[in-house]
């Protein structure tokens, strides 16, 4: 994937976005009111999360995805209110 200018700008200013998971660790369940949790590890620009998302309304979603550009994507992409899908 090439590299998008903007995604690490659009990262850095969206409220979607945890830098370092780990400080979080025991505690997701708090972080989300839902019952379920999913997590995909890779997520690319996020199709498979945000699909998953939009059928499933009452459950929450972690993408986790390590290339800057694929994950400022994703995020621009959803429509997910903050409170239902991650980006890390």
């Amino acid at each position: 994937m090439r590299k998008v200018k903007w995604a690490v700008d659009y990262l850095n200013d969206a409220n979607c976005l945890i830098e370092d998971p780990s400080a979080l660790k025991g505690t997701w369940k708090e972080r989300f009111d839902q019952k379920k949790i999913h997590v995909e590890i890779g997520c690319g620009k996020g199709n498979y999360s945000l699909n998953m998302a939009k059928l499933y309304p009452q459950e929450a979603f972690i993408a986790v995805e390590k290339n800057e550009s694929a994950a400022g994507i994703a995020a621009k992409n959803s429509m997910m209110p903050t409170s239902r899908i991650i980006w890390c």
